[in-house]
């Protein structure tokens, strides 16, 4: 069978069977929503109206979508839903401090993201907060 040049890189570049696709996982697939030049690393999701803003290490950008949807495209970010309305890599928080019975995390990237009271002991779990 005569195969073009195309299809010879394109299997070419698939990985052999059984190899082990956890070694490498790539981006998360929710970076295939964002604008080309905004693609960077995973900081933090936030809802606005219907829309997901997705920050990323080199800009943010709206995607029209749940957020509930936009956390299962994150993998294999470790993150934490940290509000109704705001998801967090661990990876890019510098800091939290209490605010009244919720909590504020300080993003390397970006602006705060509010922890809510009914999230304070999955941040705590994380080590976000001291016990």
């Amino acid at each position: 069978m005569k195969h073009s040049v195309l299809e010879l890189g394109f299997s070419a570049a698939q990985p052999s069977v059984g190899a082990d696709a956890s070694a490498n996982p790539g981006p998360p697939a929710l970076l295939d929503r964002v604008a080309f030049e905004k693609r960077g690393a995973l900081v933090s999701l936030s809802m606005e109206d219907h829309y997901v803003r997705v920050r990323t290490t080199q800009g943010d950008d709206l995607v029209l979508m749940r957020l509930s949807d936009a956390i299962k495209e994150t993998a294999p970010v470790q993150g934490l839903q940290t509000h109704r309305s705001h998801w967090v890599a661990l990876d890019f928080v510098t800091a939290c401090t209490r605010a009244g019975a919720g909590a504020v995390l300080t993003m390397h990237h970006g602006p705060d993201i509010p922890v809510s009271r009914s999230q304070i002991d999955q941040a705590k779990a994380k080590g976000l907060l001291k016990q």
